[in-house]
């Protein structure tokens, strides 16, 4: 009976040594305020370990009250290069980000979304996942989220 203890507590041992090693524990996350819409009421950017999360990210002017002038390519700039910033306000670089899930409210905008994406990624761009939708809040064209993975 001793050794059957014995060998139960050796297992669980185990197991939980096993588990805590496969799956790395966070031991801070840090939130950061969007720059484009500092007094959203949600973070901009939140990164866990090594990993990056950028929010939904529209195409805003400086005024946080108003999308840029000019339609999809114009928000696509926009909404992209406060996706970087964010990105780099949190550790990262560009080359970092590795998935892209990007809103467009209408089908038809995809060359321009495409000549943008190529633009801002030429080499070694992330992969990405663009979705049609009816609405994207404020009227947008479009609405982009990033992930990055970055080692410090």
């Amino acid at each position: 009976m001793k050794k059957l203890i014995k060998n139960t507590g050796l297992f669980a041992i185990t197991c939980l040594t096993n588990t805590f090693l496969a799956y790395p524990v966070f031991s801070q996350v840090q939130t950061f305020r969007s720059l484009s819409a500092p007094s959203s009421p949600y973070s901009g950017a939140t990164r866990a370990g090594n990993t990056i999360y950028v929010g939904g990210v529209i195409g805003l002017s400086d005024n946080e009250k108003s999308l840029v002038p000019g339609g999809i390519e114009e928000e696509a700039n926009a909404a992209f290069d406060h996706v970087i910033a964010m990105v780099e306000k949190a550790g990262g670089e560009k080359t970092d980000i590795a998935k892209c899930i990007v809103l467009v409210s209408n089908i038809d905008y995809f060359p321009d979304l495409n000549k943008v994406f190529k633009e801002k990624f030429p080499t070694a761009p992330p992969t990405r996942s663009t979705i049609v939708v009816d609405k994207i809040p404020m009227e947008a064209a479009i609405e982009v989220e990033c992930t990055a993975y970055n080692k410090q």
